[in-house]
């Protein structure tokens, strides 16, 4: 069984947004998304998504890559947009603000481009990507 999921690389003033992840003791940061609904485009996904875990509207600019594998025992297909903020202010809502815990911490922050390689983004490799994107 597959399993879609639709991810933002939003890139404003020399930042990206990122959710800085504490969980089961490991930290690392992954960019805003998260799983299709049943009947749900990719684009509808993903302005949900960013939304409920960044409090931010955003505009869909273009599909940028999609990437394929496994995780968890599950074939994952990530689609990839290009995206811009427009309204919200950034804070953690929905999901992710309920599943909360001291062992599962989600921080929506932006994160200077700069600073990407020195940085455990996951999927393992994608920063190779995003960096071209900034360049």
């Amino acid at each position: 069984m597959k399993v879609f999921k639709c991810r933002a690389v939003i890139i404003k003033r020399g930042k990206i947004l990122l959710m800085h992840r504490f969980k089961s003791g490991e930290e690392y940061y992954a960019l805003p998304g998260g799983t299709m609904k049943r009947g749900e485009t990719p684009e509808e996904t993903l302005a949900r998504e960013v939304k409920e875990e960044t409090n931010l509207n955003i505009k869909i600019k273009k599909k940028l890559w999609e990437h394929e594998g496994i995780a968890e025992k599950k074939h994952i297909v990530q689609s990839y947009f290009l995206a811009e903020s427009s309204k919200g202010k950034l804070k953690l809502g929905g999901p992710e603000l309920k599943k909360q815990t001291k062992n599962n911490i989600f921080i929506p922050e932006w994160v200077e481009t700069k600073k990407l390689q020195l940085i455990r983004i996951v999927p393992k490799g994608i920063s190779k990507y995003i960096v071209t994107i900034i360049k």
